[in-house]
């Protein structure tokens, strides 16, 4: 078992909640991050229950929650709500929303201020049950790079709302440098989330794909040491995969996330004792 490597459970959809269990274990993840919403593995209380029991019995911890309806985001705090509760009977440390994308023609200051008071909305709720809010680096959003994203979570402590580093995401829109990125963010930086995209030509127009870790264009034996370097503590969430999902194809991925995390941290992690924030966050 790899106690950093995570299993979003939205990588593998159409997969209920007791075979992403069964492959997690078999795979050696640590815990597994909910895809929660319409189509998810999660979808109430009641299935979220039984998956941390199912869980605890496996030996698997909950590395997050992450609301997957495009309908709901940080401008839609009412309905995000429901997360707060999700998130505690799985036994999650934090959920992500949604920053909610850019309408053209109205004001962004006006658009980044709603989505603020939303997530403070979302804050209010849950940090008196320890649980804090991440907002993605997400394209096709109001935060597709680290500084738009930490705008969003900035005037609340990092116990209470974080960032969710995604370079996967930002190789489709916002692209920084790794190095520069985790420089900016690490404060707030709770949950990396891991894949690779690569873009291609077909019918005369550019177009991105899911590429296996070392195929595409983010450059994770780069990330992965400058995420060392900075001190992170987090886990990394395989979140999507570069073909259908299957078990053969989940394993590879999940070796080469390994390798890569052994790579970077062995040197640091022999230099001290692991303690609990090495296996289950940030904070």
């Amino acid at each position: 078992m790899n106690p950093r490597m995570s299993l979003f459970s939205a990588s593998l959809p159409g997969w209920g909640a007791g075979d992403v269990i069964e492959v997690a274990a078999l795979l050696g993840f640590s815990g597994i991050e909910w895809g929660v919403g319409s189509g998810e593995a999660i979808t109430d209380r009641r299935s979220a229950t039984e998956a941390r029991d199912l869980c605890r019995e496996r030996g698997l911890g909950c590395s997050g929650l992450a609301l997957q309806d495009k309908g709901v985001n940080l401008s839609t705090p009412g309905l995000a709500a429901a997360a707060v509760e999700l998130a505690r009977a799985l036994g999650a440390p934090h959920f992500r929303v949604r920053a909610p994308g850019y309408r053209q023609g109205e004001s962004l200051e006006a658009q980044r201020r709603a989505a603020r008071e939303g997530l403070a909305a979302l804050v209010t709720s849950s940090a008196p049950h320890g649980l804090a809010v991440l907002v993605e680096t997400s394209p096709d959003s109001l935060a597709p790079t680290p500084d738009a994203a930490l705008a969003l979570v900035q005037g609340h402590s990092p116990a209470e709302a974080g960032v969710l580093y995604d370079p996967g995401n930002m190789i489709i829109e916002g692209h920084v440098e790794p190095r520069l990125a985790i420089a900016g963010m690490i404060r707030y930086l709770v949950h990396v989330h891991v894949k690779n995209v690569a873009w291609h030509v077909r019918d005369g127009a550019w177009h991105w794909d899911y590429a296996g870790l070392a195929a595409g264009l983010a450059d994770w034996a780069a990330i992965m040491p400058a995420l060392a370097a900075a001190g992170y503590a987090g886990r990394f969430s395989i979140d999507h995969l570069p073909g259908r999902a299957t078990r053969g194809l989940l394993r590879d991925e999940a070796e080469a996330l390994s390798a890569l995390i052994d790579r970077a941290f062995a040197a640091r992690d022999a230099k001290r004792p692991q303690g609990p924030s090495d296996a289950g966050g940030a904070r």
